[in-house]
């Protein structure tokens, strides 16, 4: 089952340790995300964050078995990682163990992290599909970080997708009140 919760920044394991380097879990950006996904079905009411997966599988009926598949390679990917360790020559037996233990200590929260990130992901997917569909030729949202952020992935996959002529993304102002505009034609 599919569980989204904030976990934290990106770690960077090794064998003195576990430090995290600032990239923000994409936690921060499904909220904001979903409510674009929900504003292009067409639905005004606001959001809970136990309505997201709801959505979701609006939008990606079989998501759990997409979610099942991908988590499971990245588990694989991460029991890899961990068998990897034994092979590394420049670490002695002691370093190998702790890099090890950082690893499987770590494990959860990668994990989580993996997951968020595909909800996200697949949120983003789900309403550029949408967009193509509908030939949706204007989007606009508050302006804060974490709608830029979503705007700009939107434009991004679009972009990437070749799904518009142009596309064109504009912070502006309106009877004193900002907002972000994403304008897409085709």
């Amino acid at each position: 089952m599919v569980n989204i919760e904030y976990v934290g920044s990106k770690p960077r394991i090794s064998s003195s340790g576990v430090s995290f380097d600032g990239k923000e879990d994409k936690y921060n950006f499904i909220n904001p995300s979903i409510q674009v996904l929900n504003k292009i079905l067409g639905r005004k009411d606001s959001l809970k964050n136990s309505d997201v997966l709801d959505i979701l599988y609006t939008c990606i009926p079989d998501f759990d078995k997409f979610y099942e598949t991908k988590i499971e390679n990245y588990r694989h990917k991460l029991d890899l990682e961990e068998s990897k360790v034994k092979k590394i020559s420049y670490l002695n037996n002691i370093e190998k163990d702790v890099l090890l233990k950082n690893y499987q200590y770590m494990r959860e929260y990668r994990l989580q992290r993996a997951t968020n990130k595909l909800v996200y992901e697949e949120i983003i997917n789900s309403a550029v599909k949408l967009i193509k569909d509908r030939k949706i030729e204007n989007i606009k949202t508050p302006f804060t970080m974490n709608y830029l952020h979503v705007l700009e992935s939107l434009n991004t996959t679009i972009r990437m997708q070749k799904i518009a002529m142009s596309t064109k993304l504009d912070i502006k102002l309106e009877d004193n009140d900002h907002y972000i505009e994403l304008v897409i034609r085709y």
